[in-house]
């Protein structure tokens, strides 16, 4: 947690800061992006100061900078406060304020972007519904979502992310849920968590906040754990099976999901997996909660199509790639190869698999596990990206190890796998998806 906290700054001062706010064109902390009327804040980073920046966002058409260097010059339009940060923060905080909707807040391990989509597309097909654009989950991106909130707004979906202790909990000061969702517990961050049990406190700190507060959690079932911490919320309500709140019932989840809603039909997704299973019952569970008609939350999952590197499933000649490089952790690894044996089943399937980033002391542990899952899944060919796999490549010699993206031999993934399955998986640092572009051409070339 920081050492300063939101109270450090006047609510006085926030106000004035607001009446800036409400009369621009919105908010930027990069120069480069700055449009006429925007107000600048002046963040700063491990590499740079957003401070020494604010003349250029002025010059380039910002009409305030937010600051928090005493020694720059009163001539300008600046606005100094203790700390820009905390002036961004509570400012989308105060803004959060204005409207009296129901504010739901998604968070987990594993799955937190698809299930904010799918739950967003369905609200959004019978409310104004704002979601966080992308990912942005964190004690920057979320105040930077919140203060693009719009009036008219009906209900908002937030995703939040951690790789801390106590960052959840900072989060829901600022944005004020009403509503929370945990998607699950798996091994991710755990260089700043420290274990899974590390994760699991820190992502039921939205439980302590809803119960503090007279929220609403929904909760999956499947999780038993986080069940059981959630369960202590008064106000609650559960999915998808048996004697839940919700009853959602997979009936295949091969080369997509088909689920049954009792008394209500089915709905088909083209997202594969028994964990999308879990995103998609989330999302109909979510719906149904907020009165949704059912046609509409029929429409709004079957026409959802994944993007941005998530899930995303692509056929090119005869061949199907599933592009999934925008982040991972061993939980995430894992379902990935299970979904992807599925989708393929009697076809050959062939993986790419990243490095996983920030797993700290951890990092030799979970790469071999992964590896071991990946051994006994019956893959025809395994290519391992990234230099936490590459120190364990004389335990497998069947797979292939690369140390960098760029070192990846495209004729390695491509020679006689025409017809295949290719899962692309790994952190977002790893830069999978230009194998994956190379992999496409490649295939359209066959």
């Amino acid at each position: 947690m920081r050492d300063t906290n939101l109270k450090q700054i006047s609510e006085k001062t926030i106000k004035s800061l607001y009446d800036f706010y409400v009369k621009s064109s919105g908010i930027t902390t990069d120069t480069r992006s700055v449009l006429p009327g925007q107000l600048f804040f002046a963040l700063k980073g491990e590499r740079f100061d957003g401070n020494e920046f604010a003349r250029r966002a002025l010059e380039n058409g910002a009409t305030l900078a937010v600051v928090d260097r005493s020694d720059l010059p009163d001539e300008f339009p600046f606005f100094k406060v203790p700390d820009v940060l905390l002036a961004l923060q509570k400012l989308a905080s105060y803004h959060r304020s204005r409207f009296n909707v129901p504010v739901l807040a998604i968070g987990g391990s594993n799955g937190k972007t698809t299930t904010k989509e799918l739950v967003a597309a369905v609200l959004s097909s019978h409310y104004n519904t704002f979601s966080t654009p992308g990912n942005l989950n964190n004690h920057i991106g979320v105040p930077l979502s919140l203060l693009k909130v719009g009036s008219g707004c009906e209900m908002m979906v937030l995703e939040l992310g951690a790789n801390h202790p106590c960052e959840i909990a900072d989060l829901c000061e600022i944005c004020r849920p009403t509503h929370g969702y945990i998607t699950n517990v798996g091994q991710d961050h755990l260089e700043g968590f420290g274990s899974v049990e590390g994760v699991l406190h820190a992502n039921a700190e939205l439980y302590d906040f809803l119960e503090r507060n007279n929220g609403h959690v929904f909760l999956n079932s499947y999780q038993q754990e986080l069940s059981q911490f959630g369960s202590k919320v008064s106000s609650k309500s559960s999915f998808p099976e048996n004697h839940d709140d919700y009853r959602i019932i997979s009936k295949s989840t091969a080369t997509g999901n088909i689920i049954e809603v009792e008394g209500m039909g089915t709905i088909s997704s083209v997202l594969p997996g028994r964990h999308n299973f879990e995103n998609i019952a989330a999302a109909v569970a979510i719906g149904q909660f907020f009165h949704v008609p059912f046609e509409k939350i029929k429409s709004s999952i079957e026409s959802y199509v994944p993007k941005n590197n998530r899930s995303q499933i692509e056929h090119i000649q005869n061949a199907t790639l599933i592009l999934d490089a925008y982040n991972a952790n061993p939980s995430s690894m894992k379902a990935a190869i299970e979904a992807a044996k599925a989708y393929a089943g009697s076809r050959n399937w062939v993986v790419v698999l990243g490095d996983m980033f920030e797993m700290g002391a951890f990092a030799k542990q979970v790469h071999l596990e992964v590896l071991e899952t990946l051994a006994k899944s019956g893959v025809n060919k395994a290519c391992l990206v990234g230099e936490h796999f590459f120190e364990h490549q004389s335990h497998f010699p069947h797979f292939h190890f690369f140390k960098t993206t760029a070192e990846v031999e495209l004729a390695v993934l491509t020679k006689d796998q025409a017809g295949s399955v290719f899962l692309i998986k790994g952190s977002r640092g790893m830069r999978l998806e230009v194998i994956g572009e190379q992999l496409k051409e490649a295939l359209k070339a066959t």
